[in-house]
């Protein structure tokens, strides 16, 4: 209780007059006055006693609380913080109504829990957009369905780059950590060489001599978007015997410089989807190739070799839907020799059943759902479409701007500005792509002085272009839709300045 004796005979002084106007003595000696000192004093003394609440009453109130029997051995202090969470806990939202609810559960509580842990990294989510009174199991975007809503959830988007000196001279072993670990990497060679570790655009540097050994700790923020992280140990031994240990497990990897293996990169594959990568290469004499095996071993999909200057577009894709597991992508040269490259490797997912069960994911936010939402209601959650664009152009070089340079950013610019919407930024869910935001990606290029024309087009449904006086300035997507441009059916004309 607040108040104290003094502020209790204070507080009813000052309010005679408006209750008694002809109450005048407010002496001490006053019958009434005296009354009123001692209706505080009463109060003061019932306020004391009903703030001493006993330990064991407390103890009892937080099992009530919490729906488990009173613990004896908490003191008061930490009775007290045990209280304070749970009252925390029962003030948090906890029931989804609301498209806003959906969201913040998904976004802040899911992470959290210990079904989405038991997921690992492929617990993280990159978008989530919630549609009342809509079915999306039935694949119908635009009809109301009283009583159900849809939550549509884009998996965090897993893509990773390499950019750097690569030399088919330098034997190499790769290998990858899919979790927060600690390993110790050690050679049979007391100069083996350096060690980094690849999180995306970023070379960790590890060790610059592993001199017999070295200790990679791994945490979740180091694996980033991709889920997991890829490390090299380049040597320029002959050849040498590369040994991991971790959580009392050891594997020994041997490689020899007859190795033509540039970038060798594993891609953690749990839903069916679409591989895509870019490769360009600094020299036009190397001639590359690049690889794909899925998780048994088997070669699924390879580019044929080609050099930066006879290949237009040095992109390869493949469609998967089945084997999840540990994928790479391997970049080869025909021949030995040492380059700048620059790698990047997208994986586009598409949440839906493997043909074995269905998307963990999904089921798992499902049932997380399933606990919160109102009795009446009937929930779904599905995974986004994928749309197909092709984008054809006709740009004119800025002087001293070389076409092969400003090719490659062009095609760096398209996969960085439309990717999948994520943490970094792409394309927003389910928006119509315009004609002016593809001029605007691609006039921001350096080297590009200017657009001739710019058409876009989808391959999957011609019907998608938006048309006005016969020329197409866009292409609309469903709001359950993500875009792909595909690089593989782009046309650009490039024309340098003599």
């Amino acid at each position: 209780m607040d108040h104290r004796y003094d502020d209790m005979v204070d507080e009813a002084r000052a309010r005679i007059p408006a209750l008694a106007p002809q109450w005048t003595d407010h002496n001490p000696s006053d019958p009434g006055f005296a009354l009123i000192e001692l209706l505080a004093w009463v109060s003061e003394q019932v306020g004391y006693r009903a703030g001493r609440v006993p330990l064991a009453s407390r103890r009892a109130f937080l099992a009530l609380m919490t729906g488990t029997d009173p613990n004896l051995s908490l003191t008061g202090e930490e009775v007290d913080d045990a209280i304070a969470e749970a009252l925390r806990d029962l003030r948090a939202p906890y029931r989804v109504v609301t498209p806003e609810d959906y969201a913040h559960q998904l976004a802040e509580v899911w992470p959290g829990t210990a079904a989405a842990a038991a997921l690992g990294l492929d617990r993280r989510v990159g978008v989530v957009r919630v549609y009342p009174r809509r079915d999306l199991d039935t694949n119908d975007t635009e009809t109301d369905q009283d009583g159900h809503v849809s939550a549509l959830v884009v998996p965090r988007p897993k893509r990773w780059s390499y950019v750097g000196a690569v030399s088919t001279a330098e034997p190499r072993a790769s290998f990858q950590l899919d979790r927060p670990e600690t390993v110790r990497l050690s050679t049979d060679k007391s100069t083996a060489g350096r060690v980094n570790s690849a999180v995306h655009d970023t070379l960790l540097l590890v060790a610059d001599d592993l001199k017999g050994g070295a200790t990679l700790a791994v945490t979740e923020a180091d694996l980033g978007d991709s889920g997991d992280l890829q490390v090299v140990v380049a040597s320029t031994a002959d050849d040498f015997t590369l040994t991991i240990e971790s959580d009392g497990r050891s594997r020994a990897m041997r490689r020899k410089p007859t190795i033509l293996d540039l970038v060798d990169r594993f891609v953690r594959l749990r839903r069916s989807g679409l591989i895509k990568v870019l490769v360009s290469c600094d020299d036009p004499e190397v001639e590359l190739k690049v690889e794909i095996f899925d998780a048994n071993g088997q070669a699924r999909g390879s580019s044929t070799g080609f050099k930066n200057l006879t290949l237009r577009y040095n992109v390869t894709s493949f469609l998967f839907d089945t084997i999840p597991g540990d994928w790479r992508v391997r970049l080869r040269a025909l021949a030995e020799g040492s380059t700048s490259v620059r790698m990047h490797v997208d994986v586009l997912e598409r949440p839906q059943a493997w043909n074995s069960g269905g998307d963990a994911l999904l089921d798992g936010i499902w049932s997380f759902l399933d606990e919160r939402r109102l009795l009446t209601v009937r929930h779904h959650v599905v995974g986004p479409k994928v749309l197909r664009i092709a984008v054809s152009a006709t740009l004119y070089l800025s002087p001293q701007a070389e076409e092969t340079v400003v090719r490659r950013r062009i095609l760096e610019a398209l996969r960085a500005r439309f990717a999948v919407p994520g943490a970094e930024g792409g394309w927003p869910l389910g928006q119509t792509v315009h004609r002016t935001a593809v001029y605007a990606c691609l006039e921001a290029i350096d080297g590009v002085d200017f657009i001739e024309s710019l058409a876009l087009s989808s391959p999957d449904d011609s019907a998608r272009g938006l048309v006005h006086d016969s020329e197409t300035y866009g292409v609309r997507l469903n709001p359950d839709e993500l875009v792909d441009i595909d690089l593989t059916a782009c046309t650009f004309t490039l024309y340098e300045r003599r």
